[in-house]
């Protein structure tokens, strides 16, 4: 609701107290007097000190307290600063689409990031050195040169970004806490009212954190909760509670399709918890680190577990394309053979850490399953593309891709060519994306769930929305963009579209 709407509202409810029509101006100017006057007559009658006739004269002259107005006025600039960006960023984007200024990344953004096909060959060949050491009887003639040490320092960079696959005891923990979060309304109580102050934003943030925490505690032992009413000490569940939403956190990462709606909520609160006002009331912080592959095998000294050469071997999804039940057969045999080699290898002879490598290595394969089940129908769509629309003299037929401005919705006119590359590029993109999904969606909750860059909440054009810097995503991003741009980008038709990378939108 805006400041306008608001005095207009205070002026209805006045008019019809005293059966009068008042202007919204008027009553806070009636407001304002009223206000200077009860201070006024305080300060008389508590000895009149300085600071409060200063008070009361501030309210008399200008209406509201100068620190009011400030920040008003601060936020009001901000806002203008921020449609100024959004202006110029919109500009920009338009010349790289009408080919006026070039979209391609300068070498500054450039970083480690490898592109889908380089990862590919090296595992590739890995696996088939494996499978040809495996058997006398190998299909591959001769096994090719495998960089062993390039390929493990990609599992271990990979792995910082790999969660932890889910034990079964700690599912309940995260049925619990989706029923929880699926019944609550948190956004609507705290982003979908108008608060009078920041103050009253902050108390209603802190109230609904700890009755989310009260409902968590009785579900899972009611004495604890009774015993939180009479004290609310949150602080001595503290490793419960962060546990709780890992588990939440983490199963989302590894499966980004589940908890579409609770997820968001849950990510809003943990904003709210993070903040140093609601920190300071329950005296902990909710967010704790995720649990990932790195991390387990860390504190298990065996990090060399992902420098092994038959690590791909062990973490490979096996997939029934075009092959015969004895293939099928084999390559379980040794994918089980080189999981139970690496456990035994770096265990050190202890069976919990045997089991916790053999749950590092399929945790991986998990994130193999998703690139499987994501990047391959981007791979189908790219061949197709290339076969149907990439051979010359296809711009000749009806099945040209050209498009031009004012027709049929277009807003740009483009070449058969142009078109092309253009379809390619996004495809391209969207494919590197989606195969570092885990490692930007892990990097987007360390930007949202920071506490030194807090959001600011801010109406985008498509109502209030909450907004903060992305630094590490936005890095990794532009990483991304400049491999592809790099690989594609050098054809005569150039990088096809803009290099903008939108994180908040205005419109």
């Amino acid at each position: 609701m805006s400041d306008k709407a608001h005095n207009g509202d205070d002026a209805g409810r006045g008019a019809a107290a005293n059966d009068e029509s008042i202007s919204g101006a008027e009553a806070d100017g009636a407001a304002a007097d009223g206000a200077a006057a009860s201070v006024e007559k305080r300060a008389l009658e508590g000895g009149a000190t300085a600071s409060a006739r200063q008070q009361a004269k501030r309210l008399a002259e200008g209406g509201r307290p100068s620190g009011r107005r400030e920040r008003a006025d601060e936020d009001s600039d901000d806002e203008q600063a921020y449609v100024d960006i959004a202006l110029r960023v919109a500009e920009k984007v338009q010349r790289q689409q009408e080919g006026l200024e070039s979209a391609l990344l300068g070498d500054e953004h450039q970083d480690s990031y490898r592109t889908v096909d380089e990862i590919q060959k090296l595992l590739d060949d890995q696996r088939a050195a494996q499978a040809s050491s495996a058997s006398a009887f190998s299909p591959f003639s001769r096994a090719p040169e495998v960089d062993h040490e390039d390929i493990g320092d990609w599992y271990v960079e990979r792995a910082r970004f790999i969660p932890l696959r889910l034990l079964y005891e700690e599912r309940p923990h995260l049925r619990r806490t989706e029923a929880m979060l699926r019944s609550c309304d948190y956004t609507n109580l705290v982003d979908g009212v108008e608060h009078k102050s920041k103050m009253r934003r902050i108390m209603r943030q802190g109230q609904c954190v700890r009755a989310m925490l009260m409902g968590i505690a009785t579900s899972f032992k009611y004495d604890v909760a009774q015993t939180l009413v009479d004290e609310p000490e949150f602080h001595k569940y503290k490793s419960t509670f962060q546990k709780i939403f890992e588990i939440t956190r983490r199963y989302k990462v590894m499966n980004p399709e589940k908890l579409r709606n609770v997820y968001g909520k849950m990510i809003f609160l943990l904003q709210d918890a993070v903040s140093p006002d609601v920190q300071r009331d329950l005296e902990f912080s909710l967010v704790s680190p995720l649990k990932t592959v790195y991390s387990t095998l860390e504190a298990l000294g065996a990090l060399d577990a992902l420098r092994d050469e038959q690590i791909s071997t062990a973490t490979m999804e096996i997939l029934p394309d075009n092959k015969s039940r004895a293939q099928i057969q084999k390559e379980i045999r040794l994918k089980e053979n080189a999981i139970r080699s690496i456990s035994r290898t770096y265990a050190r002879g202890q069976k919990k850490g045997i089991e916790a490598i053999e749950r590092c290595l399929y945790s991986i394969a998990d994130n193999q399953s998703y690139l499987n089940s994501n990047c391959k129908p981007i791979d189908f769509v790219i061949d197709l593309l290339k076969s149907q629309f990439g051979q010359p003299g296809v711009e000749k037929t009806k099945w040209s891709l050209a498009i031009y401005g004012g027709e049929d919705g277009s807003r740009l006119t483009h070449s058969h060519s142009r078109q092309y590359h253009y379809v390619l590029q996004s495809l391209t993109l969207w494919r590197e994306i989606v195969h570092d999904m885990f490692r930007l969606w892990y990097l987007s909750e360390e930007d949202l769930l920071d506490p030194e860059t807090p959001y600011r909440l801010k109406n985008t054009g498509q109502g209030f929305n909450r907004l903060q810097p992305a630094p590490r995503t936005s890095k990794a991003m532009h990483g991304i963009l400049y491999a592809v741009q790099q690989r594609l980008g050098g054809t005569v038709e150039g990088w096809v579209g803009s290099s903008v990378i939108h994180l908040g939108d205005t419109n």
